[in-house]
């Protein structure tokens, strides 16, 4: 029986409205918008923050509904998940639903967008009934209105999969997860970085089956993929390394797992402004081989080094999963490895 509860895993889930909806002419309001996106994907949060709370007082004064209000509200949603503020999340994604229902009708691919987006809310505070009825509801507007051969469709496909396999009905994750994959590689070619992610979910299920062959197959062709197609130095290869060392932390291959890990930190080390949550992730998988190996000095710092991440960077996701002596932060992505780690 292992000594610790929980260990990370990640996933993509995240759709964007805007570029798409982004068709007004609107100067301010546009530079305030890319230089928030510009802040965001560099990992500067407070900045991003700022630049788009000014976009949003740019859309103050114009009637309602209008799109740019939709925009602003969405990428302030956004960067509230990212943190870890949920609460704050879900009531401006229930305004973007609001504004896009009002603008674009019932069934737009838009509205599917954020019904993912709020489902994935739902997810990460396990309000697990709630996310499935608005992945569902997303996945349906999809079909009808684009068909099930889209890349929103195979990535609602893997968040609900991922949602059923936290619920514990396991008889619906796999299919769901293969038809997803499927889908990705037909769209968008076998070494596309989304395929990767899905490779990644289905492996992770397999995983907590105790299918470790398969699920390490996998984990390991989507690091290959995201090698290739991201660069050897890219974050999400670091998330890889991290779920192969994860794989092999469970099996108890500690000796295979701990270089994986200190290569994961190498990379997160340079990446951490950009992506600080997932560098916490894998500082506290480290911790449990470091635990596990007897290592209890080393084990604690690196502990103490994910909390002061977390408490910097992320301080919502901090007091949702506190950190115990016998048990390690999750996050909606790693219910496999809850289970696994019980």
């Amino acid at each position: 029986m292992a000594d610790f509860k929980t260990i990370w895993m990640s996933t993509i889930a995240w759709l964007a409205l805007w570029p798409a909806l982004v068709a007004a002419d609107d100067r301010t309001w546009k530079t305030h918008t890319e230089a928030g996106e510009e802040a965001y994907r560099q990992g500067n949060l407070t900045e991003a923050e700022k630049e788009f709370k000014e976009a949003r007082r740019e859309t103050d004064g114009l009637a309602f509904p209008d799109q740019r209000q939709a925009v602003s509200l969405e990428n302030l949603a956004r960067l509230y998940s990212l943190q870890g503020k949920y609460g704050q999340a879900e009531a401006l994604y229930w305004q973007v639903l609001t504004i896009l229902e009002k603008i674009l009708g019932a069934t737009h691919p838009d509205l599917a967008t954020a019904f993912n987006n709020l489902a994935l809310i739902y997810f990460a505070e396990q309000h697990y009934h709630e996310a499935e009825r608005f992945y569902l509801r997303a996945l349906a507007i999809w079909e009808k209105t684009q068909g099930a051969e889209t890349s929103a469709f195979a990535t609602g496909l893997s968040n609900l999969a991922s949602l059923y396999n936290a619920m514990g009905k396991y008889d619906k994750p796999e299919s769901l997860h293969k038809r997803a994959l499927g889908l990705m590689e037909k769209l968008l070619g076998a070494g596309h970085p989304d395929v990767a992610t899905c490779m990644n979910n289905l492996g992770d299920f397999y995983c907590g089956r105790g299918r470790y062959s398969e699920a390490e197959r996998l984990i390991r062709q989507a690091l290959a993929i995201r090698e290739k197609s991201l660069g050897p130095e890219h974050r999400k290869v670091a998330t890889s390394l991290n779920n192969l060392a994860v794989l092999y932390t469970i099996q108890g291959q500690y000796t295979a797992a701990e270089p994986l890990f200190l290569r994961a930190l190498a990379i997160g080390k340079k990446t951490a402004v950009a992506d600080p949550v997932e560098m916490a992730k894998i500082l506290r998988n480290y911790g449990i081989l470091l635990r596990k190996t007897k290592r209890k000095s080393e084990a604690a710092k690196m502990l103490a080094q994910a909390n002061d991440l977390l408490k910097n960077n992320a301080p919502g996701k901090l007091a949702q999963h506190t950190v115990h002596a016998r048990s390690l932060m999750s996050t909606r992505d790693s219910s496999v490895f809850d289970r696994a780690w019980r």
